[in-house]
């Protein structure tokens, strides 16, 4: 995966907060591909308009918008139809790009592109993080990767080989591991979460519940707030997700951050005695796997977490059970009883030995080498 055209597709945005795709698009740029990151549609633009923009991040990444020139109606009322004209856009927008792709990597786990054949490219690969949407499991590719069995089980071609991995990290967090800190924070306890607010997986009861029974530690809230400036989306009601924002910042023991740099985030992590992973179950997350656990255990600190089944067994998270997350509290205060224990450097130096193996560029190895099986088959 050296000197290739990569068209990746992504169901969200190119934008300030960085989570797989996006980290992908810059390592497989690091690596000598010219890599094009294909934006959702852009209703915001004129029909049949395409945009090519720099990334500001590598010289080889570019960003990709455009809109169809047909209306987007006809993908619910007239399939067959759109799928032909999808195809058309497609093959126009890569002679825009005047490039020939060697390479289609699919992120989107919705049904936009049903059969990935039409970027005309000899390696076709879907890469969905997210629960797959009904029409989204027939989906024509070479092969299927994804960060949890749940997820591969869902996709109903089994003659398509597959790959499981795990969640990456990026470099900014691999170069933070080079300064660990091992000392617990004197005085107060220090917890740390970082995420979309916005996100409807996010269990805000037990978060809720969690601060006001430790008025003791102080909670630092890292991430956006609202719709404003988050290129993830809010998923919900943007109104609602303020007030909750507006209630949090009320508790004297809550410090809200905003949206930072993933350059900033591993720093931050430093700082923290504890950290902090909340999440319920949903129509799109099953609880089988998170991004910002590996960044987590990059940093050493112990993770109190909901459950997520990538993770059953592991002696690298604090879990509750499957399904009872009204047990986190309990758990979240009983971990912070015990902190240098859980802090303790060997213990530290076990989560970060086990983030380190699983770096984006770690990945890519993996999945050059399951590409040359599946080739030599």
């Amino acid at each position: 995966m050296k000197n290739k055209n990569i068209i990746l597709i992504s169901s969200e945005k190119w934008g300030n907060i960085y989570i797989s795709k996006h980290n992908y698009a810059i390592a497989l740029a690091k690596r000598g591909n010219n890599v094009f990151f294909l934006d959702p549609i852009d209703t915001s633009l004129r029909r049949g308009e395409i945009r090519v923009k720099e990334s500001g991040i590598h010289p080889s990444l570019k960003i990709i918008s455009y809109r169809p020139f047909f209306p987007m109606l006809l993908k619910f009322h007239a399939r067959p139809l759109f799928d032909r004209l999808i195809g058309f856009t497609i093959k126009k927008m890569i002679k825009r790009l005047n490039i020939r792709p060697d390479i289609v990597w699919d992120f989107n786990c919705a049904y936009l592109y049903n059969d990935l054949s039409v970027f005309s490219a000899p390696v076709k690969i879907f890469f969905p993080v997210d629960s797959l949407a009904v029409e989204a499991r027939d989906k024509k590719t070479d092969m299927l990767i994804s960060i949890s069995d749940l997820i591969l089980d869902q996709y109903n071609r089994k003659e398509v080989p597959r790959l499981r991995l795990n969640h990456g990290l990026s470099e900014p967090f691999v170069r933070g591991m080079n300064d660990p800190s091992n000392e617990n924070n004197p005085g107060r306890l220090q917890a740390g979460y970082v995420g979309n607010l916005a996100m409807d997986s996010l269990d805000r009861a037990v978060l809720i519940r969690i601060i006001e029974e430790n008025p003791d530690v102080t909670f630092h809230i890292i991430g956006p707030v609202s719709g404003k400036d988050n290129s993830l989306g809010t998923r919900g009601d943007d109104a609602h997700i303020l007030s909750f924002a507006r209630k949090l910042e009320a508790y004297g023991n809550v410090v809200l951050h905003g949206a930072r740099s993933q350059q900033e985030i591993p720093a931050l992590l430093q700082s923290f005695d504890i950290l902090l992973l909340c999440y319920r179950r949903t129509a799109t997350f099953q609880c089988d796997n998170s991004h910002k656990m590996m960044e987590y255990l990059s940093s050493g600190k112990v993770v109190v977490s909901t459950y997520l089944s990538a993770y059953e067994g592991s002696d690298l998270v604090q879990m509750s059970d499957k399904d009872h997350n009204d047990e986190l509290p309990s758990l979240f205060k009983a971990v912070a009883g015990n902190i240098r224990v859980h802090n303790s450097e060997p213990v530290q130096r076990k989560r970060r030995e086990f983030a380190l193996e699983n770096t984006y560029e770690n990945h890519i190895v993996r999945i050059e080498s399951f590409i040359s099986q599946i080739n030599e088959t």
